[in-house]
C-alpha cells in the first residue's frame, strides 16, 4: 500500500527566536547561534543533535526563503552553496556535523549586505540496519517526516565584523493600512524576539519574518487606534538571545 508522507513543520526549530523551546532534552536540535558564511570561508559546518530514541534518515538541501513571509522556501538552481552529505542516517542519541561549501563565485551575491538561505533537513524514521533506507510504517500506513529549516547568512568582506548591537538603533517604525511597517537601513538581516505595539503583542508566527537589509517588513495589526502608540521590541543577537528592550513612539 502506498505510504503517504506527512510533513511536519517544526516552528520551534524554524524560528530562531524560540531557542528555549527547541533546546529540550528530546527531539532534533540545531545549534543556538547565528550561522554565518563569510566571504573568505572555505566552508561552514553545523551540528544537528538527535536526542530521540529512534534514528532518522536525513535528506539535506539548501533553499532561498521568501522574504515576505519568512516561511515559504523557493528552490533555485542559482544557489552558490551545496550541503554534504545530501543523505545521512542519524542514529538515536547521536550528533553529526553537516558541511556547507561554496560551488560558485560568491561575488555574484550582493557585496554591500547579507544574503540569507535556508538549510532544509527532512528527517524520516527508517527501519532495519544502518545500511537500509526503507521507511518505517506508522499507524494508517503513514510515514511521519520532520522537516527542519534553519537560516544561514552569507556575509561579504565589507561587513565582515559588523555586529547586530551596532545597528540595533537604526530601525524605524510607521503605520500603513492597518500594518506596522519596519524599515531596516542596515546591511544585516534582523529578527525580533519580541515586538509589541501599544498593548498588542505580535504573535510568534509573524515574528518568524525577518527584516531584510536596506528593506522593510510588515506585521498585521488588529483593528484599533495606534496613533502615538509606543512600539516595544527586542532583537535577537548573534547567539539568538534577546537583546535589551527598545522603544519608539509612532
Amino acid at each position: 500500500m502506498k505510504i503517504i508522507s506527512f510533513i511536519v513543520l517544526l516552528l520551534g526549530l524554524l524560528n530562531i527566536h524560540q531557542v528555549a523551546a527547541k533546546n529540550t532534552s528530546s527531539g532534533l536540535r540545531f545549534p543556538s547561534e547565528r550561522l554565518v558564511f563569510h566571504q573568505e570561508s572555505r566552508g561552514l559546518s553545523f551540528l544537528l543533535k538527535n536526542n530521540d530514541h529512534n534514528a532518522y534518515l536525513v535528506q539535506a538541501d539548501i533553499a532561498i526563503p521568501d522574504e515576505s513571509t519568512g516561511l515559504n522556501v523557493k528552490k533555485e538552481s542559482s544557489i552558490p552553496f551545496m550541503i554534504t552529505p545530501p543523505l545521512y542516517r542519524l542514529e538515536a542519541k547521536s550528533e553529526y556535523n553537516w558541511q556547507i561549501k561554496k560551488i560558485d563565485n560568491l561575488k555574484k551575491l550582493p557585496q554591500d549586505r547579507e544574503s540569507v538561505f535556508f538549510i532544509r533537513l527532512k528527517a524520516i524514521p527508517p527501519k532495519g540496519t544502518k545500511n537500509t533506507v526503507s521507511f518505517k510504517k506508522m499507524d494508517g500506513d503513514l510515514t511521519l517526516s520532520k522537516v527542519l529549516h534553519y537560516k544561514f547568512y552569507y556575509r561579504p568582506e565589507a561587513i565582515k565584523n559588523l555586529k547586530i548591537a551596532k545597528v540595533k538603533d537604526k530601525l524605524k517604525f510607521t503605520l500603513a493600512e492597518g500594518k506596522l511597517i519596519v524599515n531596516n537601513p542596515s546591511p544585516l538581516y534582523l529578527t525580533f524576539g519580541k515586538l509589541a505595539v501599544g498593548q498588542h503583542q505580535i504573535d510568534n508566527m509573524q515574528l518568524f519574518k525577518f527584516i531584510p537589509p536596506f528593506g522593510q517588513q510588515s506585521y498585521s495589526l488588529p483593528k484599533g487606534n495606534y496613533a502615538n502608540a509606543t512600539v516595544k521590541w527586542r532583537l535577537l543577537n548573534e547567539f539568538m538571545l534577546e537583546m535589551p528592550e527598545q522603544t519608539q513612539k509612532l
